[in-house]
């Protein structure tokens, strides 16, 4: 299949450059035009250089073969983004809504300064007819005046939250498109912002964590920082025979009976490693009930070090306080599945349906992430009851708008009915 050729003046067989696109298109180019116009381009441009000099016997620059470097953009971009900064006439046809977010994405990665400036005003200036999608591309850059210019062009919209009235404008298909790539947190700040009417304060930010932009509900009261495990692993076991070493480098001896028992998978490595003769220990790793110093045999695990402790301390008998963060609890549970540990699965579930009743919305934004359908349509039930406009949780960031769009749209069609939550519910 013959290679795709560029427009000109990028096909021409002088310039001492060659930019090779994401799609495999080559373009030709005068290495000095790009270097005045990007410093990040510059710096490749200089490195490519010093490694062709290292190589060349020609001191005579007019001998060189051009220098190739390859960009992630595709040919589209990369034509536009040129045109740009070269001296010629521009394109005469509009660009596009996902053309220009393209391009502008290009320019900020390559700190093209004059090309943003210009693909700025020029969304910034659709955000009348585009506003949703203008104020998209404001919160994927992390550009307040192009966000903030989508948001109070939204404010046409009697009915934002439910993608109510917007339906009569927006296909849901193209609204869903347009918003990819957006956070529910960012979503919930354009809702504050609407329901506000736009009469914010001057340290209000679309593209800002709430909590940092001085304005708006605030975080969660619900703190679901990293967990510590109150007084640690168990300091030292008796007659233990095995470390498992965490991926952070943390050695913890316990006894591999107990851990066949618990433990199907891990039953499995450890016989492995046995058959196998693998030692890995060193000092550390003595066996402080023996009369000598020998090491023990060391199994590698992939989980870090925290949550590890946590693990392992749960596949002994005894109480045990488990955490009240969701999240470290989410990532326990997948870690406790992996080496198939029923019992210890069992006991993380309970513990996280408690806390899941007690901050459903932190709940259902956690389980929607790790893509845990059934925890939650349970904690999506568990909110039916809760103001969402004025609830922010920091797991907002960590999820689609879509995810939020799908909570919201539930919340208004469950009253009265029994409606079912359904995580493909359409927008």
């Amino acid at each position: 299949m013959p290679r795709l050729q560029p427009l000109a003046p990028f096909r021409e067989s002088f310039g001492d450059l060659v930019l090779t696109s994401a799609d495999d298109v080559e373009f030709r180019v005068y290495s000095q035009i790009l270097i005045a116009a990007s410093p990040v381009l510059g710096e490749r441009i200089a490195t490519a250089r010093s490694r062709t000099d290292e190589h060349s016997f020609s001191s005579d620059s007019y001998d060189r073969p051009p220098l190739h470097i390859t960009l992630t953009e595709d040919s589209n971009t990369l034509d536009g983004l040129l045109r740009l900064c070269y001296p010629i006439e521009k394109p005469e046809h509009a660009w596009s809504h996902r053309e220009l977010s393209l391009l502008l994405e290009a320019s900020l990665k390559y700190k093209m300064s004059w090309p943003i400036t210009l693909l700025v005003k020029k969304l910034v200036a659709s955000a009348v007819t585009r506003p949703l999608q203008v104020w998209a591309c404001g919160c994927r850059l992390g550009l307040e005046r192009v966000a903030r210019a989508g948001a109070e062009g939204a404010l046409q919209f009697t009915e934002l939250g439910t993608y109510g009235r917007m339906r009569e404008f927006i296909p849901a298909e193209q609204f869903v498109r347009d918003i990819r790539g957006v956070t529910a947190g960012d979503y919930f700040r354009l809702l504050d912002f609407h329901k506000r009417g736009g009469s914010v304060s001057v340290s209000f930010a679309l593209t800002n964590a709430v909590g940092t932009s001085g304005d708006g509900p605030g975080r969660g009261t619900y703190g679901d920082g990293a967990y510590t495990l109150v007084g640690g692993f168990y300091d030292s076991l008796l007659y233990h025979d095995i470390a498992c070493r965490s991926s952070d480098g943390r050695d913890f001896h316990v006894h591999k009976g107990l851990l066949c028992m618990c433990s199907p998978a891990l039953s499995d490595r450890i016989k492995e490693l046995s058959e196998l003769g693998d030692i890995d220990g060193d000092a550390a790793n003595c066996d402080p009930s023996s009369s000598g110093c020998s090491t023990i045999p060391t199994l590698h695990l992939a989980e870090e070090g925290e949550l590890l402790a946590v693990l392992l301390r749960l596949c002994y008998p005894g109480e045990h306080t488990l955490p009240e963060s969701l999240s470290f609890l989410l990532a326990l549970q997948q870690a406790a599945e992996k080496y198939e540990m029923t019992r210890v699965v069992d006991q993380i579930k309970a513990r996280w349906a408690l806390l899941a009743k007690r901050n459903p919305l932190s709940a259902y934004f956690i389980a929607s992430g790790a893509n845990l359908h059934e925890e939650a349509k349970a904690a999506a039930k568990n909110t039916v009851h809760m103001d969402l406009s004025a609830q922010y949780v920091a797991e907002m960031e960590d999820v689609s708008a879509q995810v939020y769009q799908r909570l919201l749209n539930f919340q208004r069609e469950r009253p009265g009915r029994r409606v079912d939550f359904d995580m493909n519910m359409s927008m």
